[in-house]
């Protein structure tokens, strides 16, 4: 069983999302429509994070978690009505300022101090960055994990798979 909370575990009476457990070849496309993703419990209703207004909510932003025995996946829905306005990404290198288009950002960690945990950041154009915090320490440049990804950009806005090897999991936790 894989559980993913919706911030750190830090902070008790998170919402928790299970992933559901599959046996499954997934093809990381960014297309939402192998059966299994119909089958895992969708999440949102996400905190919206402003340094200014911390009570703001959103919709806009779901997810699904699966995992088998070698990868967990995420499976992102991002509705926005403006994406046909996106034209092109303004970064396009992987570990540059990936926050700056449209994007989601993944946080895990496997243990409950918080003092390991990796982010990952994926835009709607399918650029990437990843880094790991490590007792505090930002490693940004010196630390690249082999995980996958794939994004389909629509009208109303964009999908994106993300899978990410589990042993990454058990490095620190």
């Amino acid at each position: 069983l894989v559980t993913v909370f919706a911030a750190t575990s830090l902070v008790a009476g998170l919402p928790v999302a299970e992933a559901l457990k599959i046996d499954w070849t997934v093809e990381v496309d960014g297309e939402l429509e192998e059966p299994f993703w119909q089958a895992a419990e969708p999440f949102g209703e996400f905190h919206v994070w402003d340094r200014g207004d911390t009570g703001k909510r959103t919709a806009d932003t779901s997810f699904r978690l699966a995992y088998d025995d070698t990868w967990l996946y995420v499976g992102v829905a991002c509705k926005n009505p403006l994406q046909k306005h996106l034209l092109a990404p303004k970064v396009a290198d992987h570990d540059s300022p990936v926050h700056t288009d449209e994007s989601v950002e993944l946080f895990l960690t496997s243990n409950d101090r918080g003092d390991v945990y990796y982010h990952f950041k994926l835009s709607c154009f399918n650029v990437r960055a990843e880094q790991r915090f490590l007792n505090g320490a930002r490693e940004l440049e010196t630390w690249n994990l082999p995980w996958r990804s794939g994004t389909v950009i629509g009208a109303q806005g964009w999908t994106a798979e993300i899978a990410v090897p589990l042993y990454l999991l058990l490095e620190y936790g």
